[in-house]
């Protein structure tokens, strides 16, 4: 998915019409024994990120809360900022202590420039 980022597919507001058919297409010659396809493997996978994505940018957007410093990706954040997070997000209470090692590439997937 980086790589359709990297060469285009990717516009301001989203993917270009056709990106899911081109991933189909890559992973189709990455894993040519597979039977993986656009529906419901890639898309459900791809929603799935996005909202683990979104819910991530949310919560290390407060101040006092970010990744520790073993570079495995684990929230750090004192409890009493974590229950405000939690009470504002429900979906967030199954991310803190776990590891996130696809946030960078989120980032460059489905992250967009806020200083436009």
């Amino acid at each position: 998915m980086k790589d359709l980022v990297l060469n285009g597919w990717k516009s301001e507001n989203g993917f270009w019409s056709g990106y899911l058919f081109q991933l189909e297409d890559a992973l189709k010659q990455q894993f040519p024994k597979s039977n993986i396809r656009i529906r419901p493997h890639i898309h459900s996978k791809i929603i799935a990120w996005k909202k683990i994505y979104s819910s991530l940018r949310d919560i290390l957007q407060h101040r006092g809360v970010g990744f520790n410093a073993y570079n495995d990706y684990k929230i750090e954040c004192d409890d009493d900022l974590w229950y405000h997070i939690v009470k504002a997000d429900t979906n967030a209470q199954f991310f803190r202590g776990k590891s996130w090692p696809y946030w960078e590439h989120w980032q460059v997937i489905f992250g967009y420039d806020r200083e436009r």
